[in-house]
């Protein structure tokens, strides 16, 4: 959109993850350009790579509710709302492991979050919706478990290793 486009600095074959998920938010199911479909590389380095990792872009959209200029912010409160779940989701599994619920607090710890938080990136929305997925294989809710590492990969494809790691552990130990 031109009044979106008019607030940016670009500059041409420049960019970074953060602010190809910020483009990715205004078009996340590649409608706008549907005959042209050449024209996203405009603006996006690899389309069919930064459009496969949806989940941000989409839920981004959903809770903006169509204002663009919320878009950043709400970026970033949803990247801090992770770190919260992530945080919350390790203390019930260490409780329930019998160790104290302040291992949450080691999500606090992960410099990679931080940095995600400055950048836009979604790596704590990831690492909620993978260990979400793990509390509810824990807990044999089958459903739930696919639904969780669904939504994990449609962030980040990288936690399909782990995804994979402990849908075998899972299967070996019955």
């Amino acid at each position: 959109r031109d009044d979106v486009r008019r607030s940016l600095v670009l500059v041409d074959g420049a960019g970074y993850d953060g602010q190809f998920m910020y483009f990715a938010t205004f078009d996340p199911l590649l409608r706008a350009y549907r005959r042209t479909p050449a024209t996203y590389r405009r603006f996006i380095d690899a389309p069919p790579y930064r459009f496969g990792r949806i989940g941000f872009s989409l839920l981004t959209r959903v809770v903006s509710v169509g204002h663009w200029a919320w878009v950043p912010g709400i970026m970033v409160w949803l990247i801090l709302g992770a770190l919260s779940v992530v945080a919350l989701l390790l203390a019930l599994l260490a409780r329930q492991a019998g160790l104290p619920p302040a291992m949450g607090a080691l999500v606090l710890v992960v410099p990679g979050f931080w940095q995600s938080v400055q950048t836009g990136l979604p790596e704590p929305i990831a690492a909620a919706t993978l260990v979400a997925g793990v509390s509810c294989l824990a807990n044999r809710r089958w459903v739930l478990t696919a639904l969780f590492f669904a939504l994990s990969l449609l962030v980040r494809e990288t936690g399909l290793i782990a995804i994979g790691c402990l849908l075998v552990g899972a299967a070996i130990s019955g």
